[in-house]
């Protein structure tokens, strides 16, 4: 058997289901593309920088190449500040031909795939270009492009990286915590569901019972009383209330009918039974049954009247 209350709950259980996934799928998202971009942000603000370095010091960079070092970079810098700032940030960056030789590159570059040559065509027009790849190891790494120009072209590209291992962290304790509330909201909304249905539908529940109970014991004059605040339910009472005036009104006035039709019809009958009875108590002339019959046909016609304004009356009902 279907439930109405059982419905309201599933289906209000299911809107909350589908409101809560569009919000976690929103503020995943959301925070997934504001962890990038602060990522991007970052790396491309810190390969800028050393662009404008290796720009400045090509010539020390090819002699590094030789060398197989990378501390003429840090000396490079000229303030001691910068020098520590940009120490560990040089040990992500590679320092390449157009072409994608290899000029110089710092100690901690994460083995990856190359970069792709479109990649380069891109940074070559003068673009930072963005891509994320995986390693070796399977780990995911953010890098970025950008060209040294000099001389008015981009005569090396500079790329820049950094492992993506702390937004993969960040994005799954989001994930963990976003199906956890999402499960704890939703028990939180099944019970509240349930309770809210009950409080709704406790006016009709009451109206059924009231019915039930007046349709077991006869008894006309039981009258609904809802203290709820809705004013559909103030209508379904006032109009069950005045449903159940007019059934009383038409039983009391069908039960005085009754009882006026029963003494109406027990006095002709009375009299025609006691006209036979006389008449058959003793031997009598033909003239006297003559009278006794025309005195009984008379009361006949009384019933018969009767009964016509009982079936005129049970039409106009």
């Amino acid at each position: 058997m279907n439930s109405f209350s059982r419905r309201i709950e599933r289906s209000t259980l299911l809107l909350i289901t589908l409101l809560l996934l569009i919000f976690d799928v929103v503020v995943y998202v959301g925070f997934h593309q504001v962890l990038h971009h602060h990522v991007d942000s970052k790396l491309e603000a810190m390969a800028e920088g050393w662009a404008d370095i290796a720009r400045r010091n090509l010539g020390m960079l090819r002699e590094a190449s030789q060398k197989g070092q990378d501390t003429p970079v840090q000396s490079a810098i000229p303030d001691e500040g910068e020098q520590i700032e940009f120490r560990d940030a040089a040990l992500s960056i590679k320092v390449m031909t157009v072409e994608g030789t290899v000029l110089w590159k710092g100690a901690a570059v994460i083995n990856g795939p190359p970069a792709a040559p479109e990649y380069l065509a891109q940074a070559q027009a003068g673009e930072s270009v963005f891509a994320t790849v995986t390693n070796h190891a399977g780990a995911l790494i953010r890098r970025v492009w950008v060209p040294i120009v000099q001389n008015g072209k981009a005569e090396y590209i500079l790329q820049a990286e950094t492992p993506l291992r702390f937004v993969e962290q960040a994005l799954t304790g989001l994930a963990i915590l976003l199906a956890t509330a999402s499960v704890i909201f939703l028990m939180l909304a099944w019970f509240a569901s349930n309770w809210l249905t009950r409080q709704t539908l406790m006016p009709v529940e009451v109206l059924s019972l009231t019915a039930l109970r007046i349709a077991e014991s006869s008894s006309l004059n039981t009258r609904l009383a809802l203290d709820g605040g809705y004013d559909e339910f103030r209508r379904l009472t006032q109009a069950f209330n005045t449903m159940m005036d007019r059934i009383e009104r038409m039983v009391e006035a069908q039960r005085r009918f009754v009882t006026d039709a029963a003494h109406e019809i027990q006095t002709p009958l009375t009299a025609l039974k006691g006209n036979l009875e006389v008449a058959f108590r003793k031997n009598r002339r033909a003239s006297e049954y003559r009278e006794t019959l025309i005195a009984n046909l008379g009361a006949v016609e009384r019933l018969m009247n009767l009964c016509r304004s009982l079936i005129a009356l049970t039409r106009l009902a």
